[in-house]
């Protein structure tokens, strides 16, 4: 897309609302930063104008690139797409692997795994509606709030191919999303995530489809 990005993003809306006439059941988006290709970098502003003008598609990311963001305003713009869906998001979380985008952000690419953790349980308290507590090296607050909460917890999904990927959307997640289509090794990376879901005690995972 290059130069035109920006043209081909200002569709997208109309786009959205025509998956919903023809019967598509879900539209899902997806971030990098620093792209020349013009890939898309902000997410939230897109899912709030596709929830404006849509009624019962769900809005799902594949993936919000987690450990880029502070983890309370994640927490906030998904609830605030949440309220505008009336409760249509499903917030696919990846750890990131670009170093231009984590030195960009001013993230540690050393410690994504443990800032994606950090985003799950500081989302998931954020949600409840009740106050909360946060500390971490670059953040800390006591008895917080968000406002407005969203309708319901939002649901997190979690990509990834790596074992360690899988052990934490087996333990943690509410779904799952393969970073390829279908093929062999997708279809192994399954079976390795429902064999690490058992033995956390979980059943399958719901499972996304395309590309990541």
């Amino acid at each position: 897309q290059g130069p035109d990005a920006g043209e081909f993003h200002r569709h997208l809306p109309d786009l959205a609302v025509e998956a919903e006439a023809v019967g598509f059941d879900s539209f899902w988006l997806s971030e990098h930063h620093l792209a020349e290709d013009g890939y898309m970098a902000a997410i939230f502003p897109m899912l709030g104008a596709l929830a404006a003008v849509t009624e019962r598609l769900i809005l799902g990311t594949k993936v919000i690139l987690a450990p880029l963001y502070h983890p309370l305003r994640l927490a906030e713009d998904a609830a605030q797409v949440a309220n505008i869906s009336g409760g249509r998001l499903i917030l696919g979380l990846g750890i990131g692997y670009r170093e231009a985008e984590f030195r960009a952000m001013g993230a540690a690419l050393s410690q994504r795994g443990k800032a994606l953790d950090e985003a799950i349980t500081l989302c998931r308290a954020a949600w409840t509606g009740q106050s909360f507590s946060h500390e971490s090296p670059g953040s800390h607050f006591e008895q917080g709030y968000c406002r407005p909460r969203p309708p319901s917890a939002v649901p997190i999904w979690l990509g990834g191919r790596a074992a360690a990927a899988l052990r934490r959307a087996a333990q943690v997640a509410d779904g799952f999303i393969p970073s390829s289509g279908d093929s062999p090794d997708v279809q192994e990376v399954v079976r390795a995530l429902d064999d690490y879901s058992r033995a956390a005690g979980r059943g399958p995972l719901p499972l996304g489809t395309g590309l990541m």
